[in-house]
């Protein structure tokens, strides 16, 4: 299925393109043992290889432990909803951008500046053949290919930006790669604002460019990174937001 982390296509300015960071993983389950049913609240030891799946077997463990992600909806869907990966995406994407929104209140532009983000699993083959139909959310924190440990759970879990360096979206680009990652762990580049892309139609590529470069000089100076929403985030999760990255 697809998932975020983190929900965008990347554009550089003044300097090369960057790939886009929408993760696909497949129907294949871990495992197709029976679990329970998850809830919101339950916490886990999440690591960014296991969120590629589409279900996650691991039990759940304490919240005052140390925990990289933590379920903010349990969300049920219509047995059509599970008829192929594709299908089972869109429903799970729909499920859980509005859920994260909830969980971390603030405004659009907040969010976008943050290094919060959602994945989100299904019931294993077996549990959906023994009648499961649910999808589950959970809220974690990116690094590089890496998910951080969260924070004690509070809600709305984020305030106005600019953020802490543990909540703030930053980039690290090198020769070899541009990912997102928090602001806590090493990076050139940190989210600085954000210019709102009005339309209901979702932008063709190079209108995303000439917004990022007529507007993201003023805010985050030369030479800076842009990036904006997938077509899955614009149509499916209303996103609206083109985040401008300055120099750190």
């Amino acid at each position: 299925m697809t998932r975020s982390p983190l929900r965008a296509l990347v554009g550089a300015l003044l300097a090369a393109a960057v790939t886009g960071s929408v993760l696909t993983a497949s129907l294949t389950s871990p495992a197709d043992a029976a679990t329970p049913k998850p809830e919101v609240g339950d916490c886990h030891s999440l690591t960014y290889v296991e969120s590629r799946q589409a279900s996650d077997t691991d039990p759940r463990i304490s919240c005052e432990r140390t925990h990289t992600s933590r379920t903010i909806a349990v969300k049920n869907l219509p047995g059509s909803s599970f008829h192929d990966a594709t299908t089972l995406a869109k429903a799970g994407y729909r499920a859980c951008a509005p859920a994260l929104a909830t969980e971390l209140g603030s405004s659009a532009s907040a969010r976008a500046q943050s290094a919060y983000d959602f994945v989100y699993f299904a019931p294993t083959k077996a549990e959906i053949k023994a009648g499961a139909r649910w999808v589950r959310c959970d809220v974690v924190l990116v690094g590089v290919k890496t998910f951080l440990a969260l924070p004690a759970a509070k809600t709305p879990a984020l305030g106005a930006a600019p953020h802490t360096a543990r909540l703030a979206r930053c980039i690290r680009a090198t020769s070899k790669a541009v990912d997102f990652t928090a602001c806590s762990t090493t990076h050139n580049y940190r989210a600085q604002g954000t210019v709102t892309v009005s339309g209901s139609k979702y932008p063709a590529r190079s209108r995303f460019l000439k917004i990022a470069a007529q507007r993201c000089p003023a805010i985050a100076g030369e030479g800076s990174y842009s990036s904006w929403p997938s077509q899955w985030g614009w149509v499916l999760g209303k996103e609206r937001q083109l985040v401008c990255y300055g120099r750190d």
